[in-house]
């Protein structure tokens, strides 16, 4: 731990602002856009796991003159949920500020990229976190296997067999989670490296091969992958990290693997909406109980600075004596949760 640490300004809202408006930019990482960020006031709490089984069920009946309405009910059972933190810090001396500035840099700009250093790290996390996630077959109720010949129940040939029919293998998938919930997936994941191979299958060139010209040869574009597939959000993941210890050969490695998610995601997030998953993410209310330090009447604690943050993420500035170095330090509260397995499901090992 750096000696003679000194709190100096903690949140700050400024740098808070940038590292939120950074977010947008990192489009090869996905953990929010499939599973919805959901405010919340507290770092821990129950979600409800939705059961269609009762919507479904016809409960009302005709009734006659005088006669009561039978009550109707549904049932949902409860999850916890526990924010978790993804913290990252990143540092820099006065030196190396200096050195910056005759580089023609600014020190806001200078400050800034050190922000979304720290930012981009626990972003990382979460990915890795949420993909692992997800890409669990045992976690969703529509699990159906790629294999390389002669599938049987459960199971579908790969893609990048000749013989294969990547658009009936969703039909399939989607009208079994439709079975099971009333609601159709409106989002699939298809993985960059899927992808390629996906647009060479012999199948889906055959359904698009009247479409070209002589200066214009028919491809297989994503917009005719989600017509065929009768999808509205395709998400084709091409984020990438190093599985390798600090100091040895880098392992540069896929966070999302040879597997092809769907699921209904909704579009109006909330903990009372129906949706595969949600992300809750603590918004730095102190008034509901974290962190510790609070007072007796729920202010504090200081070094929030009265930030809210829908999504989770503060960025806060401190120094250290001993070394003497200037610190950014951002840290994420949010944590991926299933909510309802039946809205989801999962292809596994689709490609060889």
């Amino acid at each position: 731990m750096p000696e003679g640490t000194q709190l100096t300004q903690g949140v700050i809202p400024m740098l808070t602002s940038v590292a939120i408006n950074y977010l947008p930019q990192l489009t090869q990482y996905i953990a929010k856009k499939v599973f919805p960020n959901v405010p919340t006031g507290a770092t821990a709490g129950l979600y409800p796991i939705w059961i269609q089984d009762d919507f479904l069920r016809i409960q009302a009946k005709k009734i006659s003159n005088r006669e009561a309405s039978p009550e109707v009910d549904f049932a949902t059972s409860k999850g916890n949920y526990s924010v978790s933190t993804y913290g990252a810090a990143a540092s820099w001396t006065d030196r190396e500020l200096g050195e910056a500035r005759e580089g023609g840099m600014f020190s806001a700009d200078f400050v800034n990229n050190k922000v979304k250093l720290a930012t981009f790290n626990g972003l990382l996390a979460l990915e890795q976190q949420t993909s692992s996630l997800i890409q669990n077959s045992a976690n969703w109720t529509t699990a159906i296997a790629g294999v390389g010949s002669s599938p049987t129940s459960g199971q579908t040939l790969q893609w990048d067999n000749v013989g294969s029919d990547p658009v009936q293998t969703i039909v399939a998938a989607k009208r079994a989670m439709h079975i099971l919930t009333g609601f159709m997936p409106n989002t699939i994941i298809i993985p960059g490296i899927v992808m390629d191979k996906l647009k060479l299958n012999p199948s889906l060139i055959d359904r698009i091969k009247f479409t070209g010209t002589p200066g214009a040869p028919s491809q297989v574009t994503m917009q005719m992958i989600a017509a065929l597939f009768e999808i509205d959000n395709i998400l084709v993941p091409e984020g990438v990290y190093n599985a390798a210890p600090e100091g040895e050969t880098k392992n540069i490695q896929y966070f999302w693997g040879k597997n092809v998610w769907l699921g209904y995601v909704a579009p109006s997030p909330s903990r009372d909406t129906p949706s595969a998953g949600y992300h809750f993410s603590w918004t730095g209310n102190t008034a509901q109980g974290l962190p510790a330090g609070m007072d007796i009447t729920g202010a504090g604690p200081q070094m929030m600075n009265s930030v809210l943050s829908p999504e989770g993420l503060f960025v806060s500035r401190y120094d250290t004596v001993r070394p003497a170095k200037h610190w950014v330090d951002a840290q994420l509260f949010t944590s991926p949760n299933i909510t309802a397995p039946d809205l989801g499901g999962l292809i596994t090992s689709i490609i060889q």
